[in-house]
């Protein structure tokens, strides 16, 4: 049964200047990705705008565009359906043209009814061990920070709407068990970044509970997005089977799916077009390490943190290891200095602050001349002091979220790993946390409390581990969630965000040095085929979330 919107709809609809901009696969990765579920990919636009047109004879959509002026098969339809379209320059993560497009829509129709984020970037293809800083921080600024401050923008005209709908035009690619991150395509910038995209958007959807909110793949489509991906990346071109459906097709099932949705049947799912849920889950032999083991810890500078804690517990479980402790001031690290002058010998503290290249790479340099090799990376530096909900985040604080919280573990990955290769036994370990899951009764996303910035970024750095696994069959390679620890980090949080205080206050949170203990055994005893890849919680079971 097909349900009628109301009459006279307001679609805003980004991204919608190219003609073959409908869907963001070329074609469908073939069933061997997938076994049980078919591709798919994102990206709307001109196809979506078409069929708004042509479906709803009332509607009026503002087809947003980078340039309007260079947007001429746009303009064609202007001339087809006059007075029902506006073209309008909006451009991903401009707040101030963001609150343009917004201005125009108020003055003109006071209300915007179906917002659709579908512009998105894919040109950057190589893998994790060599993505470039600048691409992966361009590609987040497109894909995620874009959706989130168009949300921002429109936030005010979708509460005048008697039904309001925010729909992100995401993709397989982002799922964290599926989609990309198990191939060695080339995807990095794309994957991750739609990982914190749908986390975003889920979000957005139990911090307002008077909005339809998910985020939505649009399946294999023919479009110049991907057929410039396979042209540039031949192990994404090796994957596809040629089968995928016409824009004008996958326009029609998309806007049906969305035109139809409602909050209890819809709101903060992964949607795909033929209307069904996407499920992505993120989703013991002993192993004793090898004598001598070398550690590099990063985010060990704070007594009563979990980087302090692992270091500590390290140098007392192996007697014969070595520990690099990573700060951001070795100098200010007092409690470090104090673990020097106890365990002579057998730690440095290291300058080692997160995305910075060139001190990475100096850290790298120090390990290679003392010892040649690191066995066990652990990336525990981390941010989180921004709380306020999507509607309000700013673009600058999600940003440095994105920059510490994944930029830096990747940035340390490149600059170790051919010290990792060195090793006998090599470990690299994120760690995450259950406030990136994306499924319900898990993490932060399903509540009130404010976490954009830290949720959404630990959603990114959970498919960028996932996907190193999948690129280095010679690597264990896993995210790991501490749980609730009682740390510097989360009281920070109590004092600043009165929700998550509430949520937090009935937990009984793990001490450091037990969490450390835990944590470094789960670390030590793992294996590629029993840990490689998954989600892992300190007690050594597998978190689930999609």
């Amino acid at each position: 049964m097909t349900i009628d919107i109301s009459p006279s709809t307001i679609y805003l609809i980004t991204g919608a200047n190219r003609p073959r901009g409908i869907g963001t696969a070329h074609h469908v990765i073939t069933e061997q990705l997938l076994p049980n579920l078919p591709l798919i990919s994102n990206h709307l636009g001109f196809g979506l705008v078409t069929q708004a047109l042509e479906k709803h004879e009332n509607a009026f959509v503002y087809a947003g565009v980078r340039n309007p002026e260079a947007a001429t098969a746009l303009q064609e339809l202007k001339d087809k359906f006059p007075g029902r379209i506006e073209i309008v320059k909006c451009v991903s993560g401009d707040s101030v043209g963001n609150a343009v497009v917004a201005q125009e829509i108020e003055h003109r129709h006071g209300r915007v009814d179906t917002v659709i984020a579908n512009a998105a970037m894919w040109n950057s293809f190589t893998p994790v061990s060599e993505v470039r800083v600048e691409d992966l921080e361009e590609h987040f600024h497109v894909n995620t920070t874009g959706p989130i401050v168009l949300f921002q923008s429109m936030f005010s005209l979708l509460k005048k709407s008697p039904d309001p709908r925010f729909v992100s035009i995401s993709s397989i690619g982002g799922c964290i068990g599926m989609g990309l991150v198990p191939t060695q395509v080339g995807g990095i910038c794309y994957g991750a970044t739609k990982a914190a995209l749908n986390w975003a958007t889920r979000k957005i959807h139990f911090e307002n509970d008077w909005l339809v909110a998910f985020p939505m793949s649009p399946g294999g489509v023919s479009t110049d997005m991907v057929t410039d991906a396979c042209d540039d990346d031949p192990a994404f071109k090796s994957l596809v089977s040629g089968a995928e459906p016409t824009a004008a097709e996958a326009a029609v099932s998309i806007l049906k799916v969305i035109d139809e949705a409602t909050r209890e049947k819809n709101g903060g799912e992964f949607m795909h077009l033929d209307g069904t849920k996407i499920p992505s889950c993120f989703l013991i032999s002993l192993n004793i390490m090898s004598p001598s083991t070398i550690y590099l810890i990063t985010g060990a500078n704070r007594p009563r943190g979990i980087g302090f804690g692992l270091v500590k517990h390290a140098l007392e479980k192996h007697e014969d290891s070595f520990v690099y402790a990573g700060a951001r001031d070795p100098l200010k690290a007092t409690a470090l200095q104090d673990l020097k002058t106890k365990y002579p010998g057998r730690i440095a503290v290291v300058k080692c602050v997160s995305g910075d290249e060139a001190g990475n790479a100096a850290v790298a340099k120090e390990i290679e001349e003392r010892h040649g090799r690191v066995d066990t990376v652990i990336a525990n530096a981390a941010l989180w002091n921004a709380f306020s909900p999507v509607s309000e985040v700013v673009a600058k604080d999600l940003e440095e979220h994105f920059h510490v919280n994944v930029t830096g573990p990747i940035v340390l990955f490149q600059s170790v790993l051919s010290l990792l290769k060195k090793s006998a036994n090599p470990r690299f370990i994120s760690v995450s946390s259950v406030g990136g899951c994306i499924g319900t009764g898990m993490g932060i996303v399903s509540t009130q409390a404010g976490g954009i910035c830290y949720g959404s970024t630990k959603a990114a750095l959970n498919w960028a581990t996932r996907k190193i696994h999948f690129e280095n069959d010679w690597l264990v390679a896993f995210p790991l969630s501490p749980g609730a620890v009682d740390t510097d980090m989360v009281k920070d949080a109590c004092d600043d965000d009165a929700v998550f205080k509430k949520l937090w206050e009935p937990i009984e949170p793990v001490s450091v040095a037990n969490a450390a203990a835990l944590i470094l055994k789960v670390v030590d005893e793992s294996t590629r085929e029993k840990n490689g890849g998954e989600f892992m919680h300190l007690d050594g079971s597998k978190i689930p979330t999609w």
